[in-house]
């Protein structure tokens, strides 16, 4: 394919292309990187001087939210070390917020005998905005809006990795709450939702900042407490939870009193989810044989 016909393939593809020298200046761009520089408020000349010189005019950033360094771009790292690579890039908007493109870099050798890149950019906002959706959705329960079991492993696991660095302990309430399933079997299960819902939003109100409030299943609902000052700090948790005030919500016209029952442990560092749950779901036994249940809701 001749040079000529080359470029105008280029220049038909919807995606931003450019063609860089061996030292990284801009030897063409078709019509979509001009599109694609325009929506971050910049133009060909902000690119032209460098392979890096956009990152001095906007803010790049990798997956994981941090600064980009310059040197470790695709297009200066095919440069120089003859190899494709790429890399998947957030881009500073005029306006804030930031525009996501896969960006990759592949040597190519030009008519003069010297090995250039070509440097692709396709947009992958909407994409990344979907998988985003669908990470959140996957952590959180969609009846009370709290982190559900899964976010709860994951959440447990960042405490133990973060203890093993910087000690302290990890604690973790375990309630389930009494008699619900007549709940549901005598008012129907829009009146459960309200009983589960309003008891999620009790907890947060009686946890710290710090605390994970978890709906792992049906009427079962955990907090992680990370960091806690020991025994005496779950404790004061555990009390704050049973001393909360009723809330009055008439169903069917009639207050309906639901009890919970809480169980309280320390999470040793070897514990897994599993481990820790059923300690505190024996700790919460143990609650409810001692006649002590907490009001949580008054529906």
């Amino acid at each position: 394919m001749h040079e000529a016909q080359l470029l105008a393939v280029l220049d038909a593809l919807p995606i931003a292309v450019m063609l860089r020298g061996a030292d990284g200046t801009l030897l063409h761009a078709n019509p979509a990187t001009e599109r694609f520089l325009a929506r971050l408020g910049l133009d060909l000349s902000h690119v032209a001087p460098s392979a890096s010189a956009m990152m001095d005019h906007i803010a790049v950033i990798d997956e994981h939210g941090r600064h980009h360094d310059p040197a470790d771009l695709p297009v200066v790292s095919s440069i120089r070390e003859g190899t494709e690579r790429e890399a998947t890039l957030g881009y500073a908007l005029p306006d804030g917020g930031w525009a996501w493109y896969a960006t990759r870099a592949v040597p190519l050798t030009l008519t003069d005998g010297t090995v250039g890149t070509v440097v692709t950019c396709d947009d992958v906002t909407q994409r990344r905005l979907l998988e985003e959706e669908l990470r959140t959705a996957a952590l959180v329960d969609p009846l009370t809006g709290l982190d559900n079991r899964r976010a709860l492993s994951a959440a447990l696991d960042d405490a133990q990795r973060s203890r093993a660095r910087a000690g302290g302990d990890v604690g973790l309430l375990f309630l389930d709450l009494d008699g619900f399933k007549a709940v549901n079997d005598t008012f129907g299960h829009e009146a459960g939702d309200r009983v589960l819902i309003e008891t999620g939003s009790r907890l947060v109100a009686a946890t710290r900042a710090v605390d994970r409030v978890c709906r792992v299943g049906g009427d079962e609902f955990a907090v992680l407490c990370a960091p806690v000052d020991g025994d005496e700090g779950m404790q004061e948790l555990v009390a704050r939870i049973r001393s909360l005030p009723p809330v009055r919500v008439l169903v069917e016209g009639e207050p309906l009193a639901v009890l919970g029952s809480i169980g309280a442990v320390l999470v040793e560092p070897e514990d897994h989810l599993d481990d820790a749950l059923r300690r505190a779901d024996v700790a919460m036994y143990d609650h409810k044989r001692s006649d002590d249940a907490s009001l949580l809701v008054i529906g």
